[in-house]
């Protein structure tokens, strides 16, 4: 806890929050992209969520990204990661297998 006398104005025209953006990885063309959608490489699928209808969500880290970026993302929105996912799942089902 602190009083508000240990606060200091910002500096004019100046946000203490800006920092500058590292260099990010631009998106990779997949068949299909377009401006408005455009593909990015995917470094891994750390969880996965099922909805209560059903659906089935990962959670995904971006290649180069940092974890500010993780997203969860449908099945539908991961069709050209279809060997992520297997491999996901194989990795998850090794996990639970009590011989493993």
């Amino acid at each position: 806890m602190f009083t508000i006398n240990h606060l200091e104005p910002v500096a004019p025209r100046k946000d203490p929050f800006t920092q500058p953006h590292p260099n990010l990885p631009g998106p990779i063309y997949v068949k299909g992209d377009t401006k408005s959608s455009k593909s990015y490489k995917i470094e891994r699928l750390i969880d996965k969520h099922v909805t209560p209808t059903g659906r089935v969500k990962y959670l995904l880290q971006w290649k180069g990204y940092g974890p500010e970026y993780d997203e969860w993302r449908s099945m539908k929105q991961l069709q050209n990661a279809k060997e992520l996912i297997a491999e996901y799942e194989a990795c998850q089902a090794s996990h639970l297998s009590p011989n493993a």
